[in-house]
Order: structure tokens, then C-alpha cells, then sequence
């Protein structure tokens, strides 16, 4: 169950990814977006649950200790940010699809919204200061 916590990180950066190759596709990647973005409320609700129930939840990479190996930390306060990221950003994904215009809305805007999120769910999870910078300087 722990391999659950990269979820939030590593679906959108999927995502992301394959819509880049859906540019052409707009309501494609309106549908896409969406669900995923749902999708992985879902999953960070449950995860919260699943903290709230079972405890702190810690996944390491590569079988490495924390200091010297990459680490994820689920805990109330990081899930509870996920979760709040997400849902925030499902309900402006709504307000982007009649907003922003066509000619816009083909400039990688869905793509760019899926993959910042990644790297904001990657500073929220992350065990250690390192990984920390790099879920953020993937973000600016």
C-alpha cells in the first residue's frame, strides 16, 4: 500500500506528458484533464484516510535508508496539502475550459498545468531537503 503515495506525483507527470502528444486534440485533453485531476483527488483523499487510520506512511526508493536514499513521507499535514492542491485545481480547470480560448488552449496549457502539479506534489510528499528544491525548481 505504500506505493500508493507516488501516485499523486507521478499520474499527472504521466498525463503530462502524453498530452503534449494530444495537442492537436483539444477536447481530448479537456476530458483528460479532468479526469485525471479527479482521478487523483480521489486517490489523495484516500491516502489521507488511509493516514488518519493507520498512521505516517514512508516509501523508500531504491531500498536506501532516508539519508542517503530518496524518501516520500505521507503524513496528515503533506496529504491534507495534496488533496487541497488538487481539489483546487480540478475547480480551476472548470474555469480555464470557458475561459481561456481556443487559441490559447493549444499552447500546452493542459500539459503545463499537469506537469507543475507533479512537481507541487512532489514538494508537498517528499522526505528530505534535496528532493524538497527539486519538486520546487520543477515548478518555476
Amino acid at each position: 500500500m505504500n506505493n500508493l503515495l507516488v501516485l499523486p506525483m507521478v499520474l499527472p507527470l504521466l498525463v503530462g506528458i502524453i498530452l503534449i502528444f494530444l495537442r492537436p486534440f483539444v477536447k481530448t485533453q479537456r476530458v483528460i484533464s479532468f479526469i485525471t485531476m479527479l482521478g487523483t483527488f480521489a486517490i489523495s483523499v484516500y491516502l489521507l484516510v488511509m493516514v488518519q487510520q493507520g498512521g505516517i506512511v514512508t516509501l523508500d526508493f531504491g531500498g536506501w535508508a532516508a539519508p542517503f536514499g530518496i524518501s516520500f513521507v505521507g503524513d496528515s499535514f503533506s496529504l491534507l496539502l495534496v488533496a487541497t492542491a488538487y481539489l483546487i485545481t480540478t475547480i480551476t480547470l472548470l474555469y480555464v475550459f470557458s475561459t481561456i480560448g481556443k487559441e490559447r488552449e493549444n499552447m500546452f496549457v493542459y500539459p503545463l498545468i499537469h506537469l507543475l502539479l507533479a512537481g507541487v506534489a512532489c514538494s508537498f510528499l517528499t522526505g528530505d531537503l534535496f528532493n524538497l528544491y527539486v519538486g520546487l525548481k520543477s515548478c518555476f
